[in-house]
């Protein structure tokens, strides 16, 4: 569970308060996913930013509040899911 405490951090560095959309991160855990929100208090969701894989860390843009979209845009245990998350949202396929 270290992985996505950290990962939420850097998305809190990376992304401050002090930016337009004036939110922080937060996540919460269900069965097979870690759901990343947006928070304006810091500690209720108030929009899904992004879910992570359990077992594996796969990154994934939110079909809607409760569920993923089918494919992985990166993995929150390498580079490739911080670069793959924008100020609003996880990054489209290209």
């Amino acid at each position: 569970m270290k992985a996505i405490e950290e990962f939420v951090s850097e998305l809190n560095l990376k992304f401050p308060k002090t930016s337009a959309s004036r939110e922080s991160f937060v996540f919460t855990a269900g069965k097979k996913f870690y759901k990343i929100c947006r928070s304006r208090d810091g500690i209720t969701p108030s929009s899904a930013y992004a879910f992570v894989d359990k077992n594996t860390g796969d990154l994934f843009k939110p079909a809607g509040w409760s569920a993923p979209a089918a494919h992985i845009r990166g993995n929150i245990n390498d580079e490739s899911g911080l670069a793959a998350c924008h100020e609003y949202s996880v990054a489209y396929l290209r």
